[in-house]
Order: structure tokens, then sequence, then C-alpha cells
């Protein structure tokens, strides 16, 4: 009967999650970009809107569980290193929504909803020159009636230099998040493959570093998660295209795989996307032509693979960022020019075919030609598109249902975790650690660091143990304990 309940039980906690999770794939139901444009994909075929917008690169916007929007925020060009500015639904500056730190680039803002509070959003952003490195803010929609309040900004998180880009994805307990960019090696001759990785939970924002993959110089690129979540795609401007796999639950990239890394402008990419079933990555190039080719993810041979799906001559460098849409679309954004002059801001007068459109991958599924691509066919009606297209993650991902570091969902994780306690956690030179199971005296446990190498291991002598971990780096490491189902994340501070 023991048996019988705790069954019972647990597939009434995965339904309840699962339909939590269900109802956030709203919440990308509404993008915001350019130049005064929005699109409502509420609707099928999705209808395009108004906003208070004029950016050339970077924005943001998310909407409530049934796909209503809360805000949005954009980067200006040409602005001081505080251009961020943040907007309600009725497309009105948010009370203290200015002079937020950012540069206006492409993907250089992120909205990351508060873990465990469903009232308070993060809003992350990041300058590359005048005071480098990631900040956030904070978004209270409980305040102003409703229509949100800017309550924290420019906090930082890591002032060291970085790329003009970040993503983020869900950790595989569901709440979670990961997010990640890339140091910039300011000044340096060689650069380097430094990428920096944060946990976002309810008590604390971590970061720890990994070094892999190929060494490239610039700040210029972008990043894409697949669907899954276990995939990320890096790009750079440099004419580096790199594939990872990425662990949802340890936040570690591994499997490196190198698509191309040729110092070109006939490589300069821009954009990336992946299909809807993951079998297929985009990437766009900004030059003469500007393209998007198609890879499959799967080819022994990831640069062979590619395909031309979509070439551009006119205008010049007219190709922008690709993102995929909530009716499994995807989006490619393209900028006017003259060939004369700066194209932000686009006069009065500079209404054309590139940027009043979007460009469409109507089936991205599809092998080549197949993928169905449509030029300058969706409408952005009274609106103007540039190069940026909303930087909005998955917010509809939900846990890694069935793993060992889906505690939210797994009543077995959940009794398992409650007879281990440790202490402090984040810590800074000692961990307590309380085995309420006397039958794991005489076990292994063992801590291992973010690369997966192991830095301490020794026997369970006693139900309450302190380790002296002061000799470690800060950062993420991971604890296994020998005949136990659950790792267990510590985190150690300078």
């Amino acid at each position: 009967m023991k048996r019988i309940f705790y069954s019972l039980i647990l597939v009434l906690c995965i339904f309840i999650l699962d339909f939590r999770f269900c109802q956030a794939q709203n919440q990308n139901n509404i993008w915001c970009f350019g130049d005064s444009s929005g699109i409502d994909f509420n609707q099928s075929p999705p209808v395009p809107f108004h906003t208070s917008l004029n950016t050339r690169g970077s924005c943001v916007s998310i909407a409530d569980t049934i796909g209503s929007l809360l805000f949005y925020a954009e980067t200006q060009m040409n602005a001081n290193d505080r251009a961020t500015n943040v907007y309600d639904r009725n497309n009105n500056q948010m009370p203290n929504g200015d002079n937020i730190i950012g540069e206006g680039c492409y993907s250089e803002l992120l909205i990351i909803p508060f873990p465990g509070n469903s009232e308070k959003y993060y809003l992350f952003s990041l300058t590359i020159f005048s005071h480098p490195g990631l900040y956030y803010s904070i978004i209270d929609m409980s305040l102003n009636g409703g229509m949100g309040d800017v309550t924290q900004k420019n906090v930082p998180v890591n002032v060291n230099p970085i790329w003009d880009a970040m993503a983020a994805v869900k950790h595989a307990n569901g709440r979670d998040w990961w997010l990640i960019n890339k140091d910039h090696d300011f000044g340096g001759s060689l650069g380097n493959n430094l990428f920096y990785i944060y946990l976002i939970t309810p008590d604390s924002i971590i970061h720890f570093q990994q070094s892999i993959g190929s060494i490239n110089q610039t700040n210029i690129g972008g990043f894409c998660f697949s669907n899954s979540g276990d995939k990320l795609l890096f790009w750079s401007a440099n004419g580096l295209l790199e594939l990872f796999d990425f662990d949802r639950c340890n936040g570690v990239l591994s499997n490196y795989k190198l698509v191309s890394n040729i110092a070109s402008p006939n490589y300069r990419y821009i954009g990336g996307a992946f299909s809807p079933n993951d079998n297929y990555f985009y990437a766009s190039i900004n030059f003469l032509p500007s393209e998007i080719y198609q890879y499959d993810i799967n080819a022994s041979n990831l640069f062979a693979s590619r395909v031309s799906v979509a070439s551009v001559d006119t205008p010049t460098y007219a190709g922008g960022l690709l993102r995929l849409a909530p009716d499994n679309k995807i989006y490619w954004s393209c900028a006017w020019n003259d060939s004369l002059h700066y194209n932000y801001p686009y006069p009065d007068s500079a209404f054309n075919p590139t940027n009043m459109n979007l460009s469409v991958i109507n089936d991205p599924n599809q092998a080549g030609s197949a993928c169905n691509f449509s030029y300058f066919n969706f409408s952005l009606g009274s609106g103007r598109t540039y190069y940026g297209l909303p930087n909005n993650p998955d917010y509809s991902l939900g846990p890694l249902a069935g793993s060992i570091c889906d505690t939210l969902t797994s009543i077995a994780c959940i009794l398992y975790e409650s007879q281990v306690k440790i202490s402090p956690n984040p810590f800074r030179e000692n961990v307590n650690i309380e085995q309420l199971d006397q039958s794991a005296e005489g076990h292994l446990y063992r801590i291992f660091d973010n690369m997966g190498r192991l830095v301490y291991s020794n026997r369970i002598k006693a139900e309450f143990e302190t380790l002296n971990l002061s000799l470690l780096r800060s950062g993420l490491y991971t604890l296994f304990i020998d005949n136990h189902p659950l790792s267990y994340k510590l985190i150690k501070l300078n």
C-alpha cells in the first residue's frame, strides 16, 4: 500500500508541475523589437502591433501565462553605457525604467523570472566598453497598480570584460536558471575560450567559469540553446561557429564540435537558431551577400553538411538575427541601407520591403530547400526592423523528468535529499555534512569540480562531519555519495 501511495503522489506532483510549465508556454508570445515593431503570436497567423521601441539591436519582452504582454525593454544604439529603457504593457516607460546598463548591440538583454516568485523578474544587461561586465535590475509587477516598477538597477554580477551577448536556459529542476556569456580578452593579442556560467536560484546568483572550445579574439557574437536545452550553439563575427553539449543539471559544457573557424568576412556570423525538432541549426551571415545556412546536427562533418537556404545581395550588409518563434517558424530580421549612410536611426522616409518585413523559414524541420524560405513576406505594419530580434529564452522548458537533479518533481529524490543536510551552502572554508542514514557510514564521498575533476574524497566516518575545503577555488562543485542516487551542489565563495 505504501508503494501505491508514493506512486500516486509522484504522478500527482508531476501532473501539477507539468500543468504549470505548460502555462509558461505563452510567455514568449509577444515580441517587441526594432523601430516600433511588435508581433502577437497568440493569434494564427500572428499579427503586428505598435511599440515604443527604437532599437537597432538588443531587445526583450515577456508575457504572462495567458500570453498578455507584461513589459519589454530595449537598449538604444549611439547612446551612453546606460542606454537601456523598460516599458510597461501600455507602452509607457516604467517608473525608474531608465539609465539602466546597456550599450545597444544585439543580445545584451535577458528577462529571467525570479525562481520561486511569480511577481518579480530579473533584467540582465551588459556592457563591453565603459564599465564592462554583467549587471541586473529587478522589476516588481506587484507595484504601480500591476504595471510594474524597477525597484533595483545596475547591480553588478561580474565586472570582467565580456562579449556583447548572452543566453539563458532552465535548470533541469524546471525552476532555476542557467545564464551564459563569454570572457573578452580585452587588449590581449590571442583571445581566449573562457565561458562564464551563472546559476540563478531563489537565494543567489553564483557564477563559475569553464575553458572549452576554440580561441577567438573579438567580442561580437551570440549564443543559442537548443529546444531541449542540452546543446549550445556559439558564433562570432570572426568566423567561429561551434557546438557544445550542455548539462542542465550541473551547467557544464562538453563534447565540443568545431563547425567553422575561418577569419574571413564571408563568415561574419551574426545569428543562429535551432529547428523545432533540434535536427538542424541555422546560422546567418552579414556580408556580401547576406546568407542563411542550414546545418545537419547529426552529420559527421557539420561544415560539409551546410546548405544555403537564403541569400540577399541588395541591400548590402542586410543580414541580421534569427529567432525560432512560438509558431515553430524561424524569422530573419534584415536592416535596410543605401550603401552610403549609417542605417540607424532610419529617417522618416526610409521605408522599403527590407525593413518593413521579416523573412521566414516556414518549415525549419525540413532539409535544404524544403525548409520553405520566404523573402520579406511577414509585414510589420507601421513598424520597421533593424538587425535585432528579442533575446527571449524558452520560458516553457520544463524539468528534465526522471533525472537525479529534478528534485522538484521527484518524490524519491525529495525523500533521499531529506536524509542529507549540508551547511553552510554557499560556503567559504568548512562544510558540515549531516548524514541521517547510519548505514551510509563507511561509504565513499567524492567532490568534483565543474570540469569533472576529482578534488576531494574520503570515507564517511560519522553521522555529522566537517570538511575543510578552504584550499578549493571559488566556484561550483558536485558532491557524490556512494550507493546514493543524488548529487549535491556545493558553492565555494571567495
